[in-house]
């Protein structure tokens, strides 16, 4: 295969998995010192692209380019740096193209290799490394309980005006609060007014919430509490004009008041997300900027200290825009948030000190990605989900990740029951994405979404992720934006519904309520 110029900056940025096939025509093991030359090239080789391709739990190839004809050696093994006593596959043809199958691997294990191609004028190598997948169950117990849609109120009574929810939040079974916003019913179509509502035990219904004078346009989407006086929700509010401003409330127990945050830059100030530890220890992130052309967002974390709101110093990746969308909160002194980077996921963590980058990739076969919730059950047990463009098509592939307390995995277990996404995909798909995600325990965790027209719901069971059914009005249209557990292992999802009429009328959108009883 003839890799282009254009094609290899693609791959490089977007750290993609191409699926490329071919047939090595001798493969031979022989130690390292008896690497053979042939025929010389006009000059030395040069690695023009690496990487990984068809894994499965015990198999993987590893593929790379050269600009001149060369040998192939691969080294391979799970330590890093790879040992010179690792073991070496080698193939003598001189060649541009290289594909080294591999086999007998050990599943969810990651393994690292160096590459060596070498010709009379000199050698070049290359590293990487790969996982492979899970040895996954092909049958999982299906969860106890089921999900079912709940009445939930909205704005504007007669008046049909759009609703959307965007973050729940469970303190027990008796009291969730969820947020989004509201087209204002008085006003003009554009106007948007902060949306509130809680759960009393029996019935939802819509809380009074504040919204700055003057401005035209007020969200929330995340809410996080301590207790049942301690509760906070932010968003981004504007008056139609730059800047957009960050905007936080918070429930003492009687009303929801805005407390004062800082919108540091003169364009974009919008929160995505909070995480409430205690009464003094609050987190909030999201995203900035607007005004500096070489870094068009950066991200933004403020923190609550009992007292007030300040931002505190995060990293940023240059050459792209950087984004927070997520934040799950471990313990005081581990803390991640997610979001993504120009086409890529981006994931960060706070130590007790500072906020520092995490690596992480483009999942295989996906072209861009990015993470939009995230959650944790212990240090070693993180997930986060988002939605990826496929590397050849335009379509929308959800994607699920995971922290084993070492590295960022996208290799996990999908029950033969999960409408299995197509090979070298995430998730689920085409078309879907996840937008939320908890994890109530190792083996209770929650994702949300869209696949299509209708709300996504899968489940972990600490063994393999499988599709849950959920309940739909065909054929109305619905996506799950949040979802959050309480104490007794009940779950709430929330979002929007669409619903349309025989007519070929659409009603506007809807409050969406769903509960999981176990």
């Amino acid at each position: 295969m003839k890799i282009t110029k254009e094609y290899y900056f693609q791959q490089v940025f977007n750290s993609g998995i191409t699926k490329i096939h071919k047939s090595i025509a001798v493969v031979l093991t022989l130690p390292l010192v008896a690497v053979s030359m042939f025929a010389a090239p006009a000059r030395a080789p040069g690695i023009t692209l690496v990487y990984t391709t068809a894994e499965t739990s015990t198999s993987a190839a590893v593929v790379w380019n050269t600009n001149t004809a060369a040998d192939s050696l691969l080294q391979y093994g799970t330590s890093n740096p790879v040992l010179a006593s690792a073991p070496q596959v080698y193939v003598g043809t001189q060649t541009t193209y290289h594909e080294i199958p591999l086999s007998a691997l050990t599943p969810g294990t990651r393994y690292f290799y160096k590459v060596t191609s070498c010709s009379r004028k000199g050698c070049a190598t290359a590293t990487g490394s790969f996982e492979t997948f899970p040895s996954c169950p092909d049958v999982v117990s299906p969860v106890s309980g089921s999900w079912q849609k709940v009445s939930s109120p909205n704005v504007g009574g007669a008046t049909s005006v759009n609703n959307q929810l965007l973050g729940v939040a469970a303190i027990s079974e008796n009291n969730v609060w969820a947020v989004g916003w509201a087209q204002d019913p008085n006003g003009p179509p554009y106007t948007k007014r902060t949306l509130i509502q809680h759960f009393n035990g029996n019935v939802w219904s819509i809380v009074p919430s504040p919204n700055r004078n003057n401005d035209v346009v007020s969200e929330l989407h995340s809410v996080s509490a301590t207790s049942a006086n301690d509760v906070w929700a932010v968003g981004f509010s504007h008056n139609g004009n730059a800047p957009s401003r960050t905007l936080i409330e918070h429930w003492n127990g009687t009303q929801w008041s805005i407390v004062p945050s800082p919108s540091p830059d003169s364009q974009l100030n919008e929160l995505r997300a909070v995480v409430a530890l205690s009464a003094n220890d609050v987190w909030a992130v999201g995203h900035r900027g607007g005004t500096r052309k070489e870094t068009p967002l950066e991200t933004l974390i403020l923190h609550w200290d009992g007292g007030s709101w300040r931002q505190v110093a995060s990293p940023n990746i240059p050459g792209g825009a950087n984004q927070l969308s997520g934040i799950t909160a471990i313990s005081a002194n581990n803390i991640w948030a997610v979001g993504s980077v120009g086409g890529a996921p981006l994931a960060m963590r706070w130590d007790g000190n500072e906020w520092s980058v995490v690596p992480t990739q483009v999942g295989g076969g996906l072209s861009t990605e990015r993470l939009t919730a995230v959650s944790a059950s212990a240090p070693n047990d993180v997930w986060a989900v988002g939605q990826g463009t496929g590397l050849f098509t335009n379509q929308t592939f959800a994607t699920i990740r995971h922290w084993d307390g070492f590295h960022w995995t996208q290799k996990v277990c999908y029950a033969a029951s999960a409408s299995s996404p197509p090979e070298g995909y995430e998730g689920g798909g085409p078309d879907a994405y996840f937008t939320g995600i908890v994890a109530a325990a190792s083996n209770d965790v929650w994702a949300v979404g869209a696949r299509g027209s209708g709300p996504m719901i899968l489940h972990w069971d600490g063994r393999a992720w499988t599709t849950i059914t959920h309940p739909r009005a065909f054929p109305n249209a619905a996506v799950l934006r949040g979802v959050a557990v309480s104490s007794r292992g009940s779950a709430w999802s929330v979002g929007l519904e669409i619903e349309f009429h025989s007519s070929g009328s659409v009603t506007p959108q809807r409050t969406l309520i769903n509960k999981y009883a176990p």
